[in-house]
């Protein structure tokens, strides 16, 4: 499977996306995108694999996203990759899912801890205000009145999304999880290399560097071997060609 560098979403935006199309979700972002480079087709040309169906929510909207914004639209000379047929259905099958996985349940793991208390939300958001181009007033709000709305926000998601009392022992199963679904016998779930939901992952854990949240998860499960293997291959710059 090919790991690939995605840049940011207005970038992606203002630069490929064809008018009218704007996309703000990330793992269709990435489909696109890796689409766009196994078929050698423009992202305009890619858009007609992931057309828009309209969807119920679980809080009863109806709302309009991309179908099949998990699947890779490989050619037919790059569908086997010197695997057999069954096995590289398979291996495609368990990337999408575990894709998936990340927008349905790791995700929703994040707000709840990163916001667990008042002093943890604080952390967080100073975090974010100091990476951001606030102005003096905005910061100031944004550390001191936005970590108490956030609080609540967290303490909402964990009855909505069925986590446990403490979020961070839903954070924990998940990073077990994902560990164990690994398994002994592959480095990243992609095997040698990673893979796109081995990016997935990374991203979105990789969003608690620096908070509590980032040391706990590194304390308390076994996620650190993959997330040390996982940095240094997206922290080592492509080979020249």
């Amino acid at each position: 499977m090919v790991i690939i560098a995605t840049s940011s979403l207005s970038s992606f935006h203002s630069t490929i996306c064809p008018p009218n199309a704007k996309i703000q979700d990330s793992s269709l972002v990435v489909s696109v995108l890796q689409t766009s480079m196994e078929r050698g087709l423009s992202v305009a040309e890619c858009l007609k694999f992931y057309p828009p169906v309209n969807v119920t929510t679980t809080e009863g909207e109806n709302t309009t996203e991309r179908g099949n914004k998990y699947f890779i639209m490989y050619g037919e000379e790059s569908q086997s990759r010197g695997l057999g047929q069954l096995s590289f259905l398979l291996v495609s099958r368990e990337e999408r899912e575990w894709r998936q996985w990340v927008d349905d349940e790791l995700v929703h793991t994040l707000p709840p801890n990163i916001y667990r208390s008042l002093s943890e939300a604080r952390q967080t958001m100073t975090a974010v205000s100091g990476k951001s181009s606030m102005t003096i007033f905005q910061r100031f709000v944004a550390r001191n009145i936005g970590p108490v709305a956030l609080y609540y926000i967290g303490k909402r998601n964990i009855k909505k999304y069925n986590l446990k009392p403490d979020a961070r022992e839903s954070l924990y199963d998940c990073c077990n999880q994902w560990v164990e679904a690994i398994g002994c016998d592959r480095q990243f779930m992609g095997g040698a290399t990673p893979n796109l939901a081995d990016l997935a992952v990374y991203g979105t854990l990789s969003a608690t560097e620096g908070l509590a949240t980032f040391t706990d998860i590194q304390t308390h499960t076994k996620i650190g071997p993959w997330y040390s293997a996982m940095r240094e291959i997206v922290d080592t710059p492509p080979p020249m060609t």
